[in-house]
């Protein structure tokens, strides 16, 4: 729960939500992440942590295509200052941020982000 929903009856509520709609799918057979998979995104993770801010900067201006960046606004994974830096080195980024939301903002507000994906994608 810290890392994924701020401390707020609201947030806290949303991810036990979210927590028991994926607890019933993955009891009902739901898809599961392979062990491949999540090795790959934590060497993913690491590799890019690992990375001088100067590679990162230029690896995001080197981004030409409109680029949809999105975060919460109490993220303790990525906070949102983060995102912030990261767009400012993109040509074409919009940046949208969810109050009251950390790293799971898109199963927190599943139909705003939903919209917003769809009209970025639109455009």
């Amino acid at each position: 729960m810290y890392l994924f929903y701020p401390e707020t009856e609201a947030a806290r509520a949303s991810g036990y939500e979210h927590f028991d709609h994926v607890s019933a799918r993955l009891a009902n057979g739901g898809p599961a992440v392979s062990e491949t998979a999540a090795q790959g995104m934590l060497t993913a993770a690491a590799t890019l942590l690992a990375a001088p801010f100067d590679q990162v900067v230029a690896e995001l201006a080197a981004i030409k295509h409109p680029v949809l960046y999105a975060n919460g606004l109490d993220d303790v994974m990525i906070p949102a200052h983060n995102s912030y830096v990261a767009v400012q080195h993109l040509d074409n980024a919009t940046l949208v941020l969810y109050a009251g939301a950390g790293h799971a903002f898109l199963f927190q507000y599943a139909k705003a982000f939903t919209r917003q994906v769809a009209d970025f994608l639109a455009a």
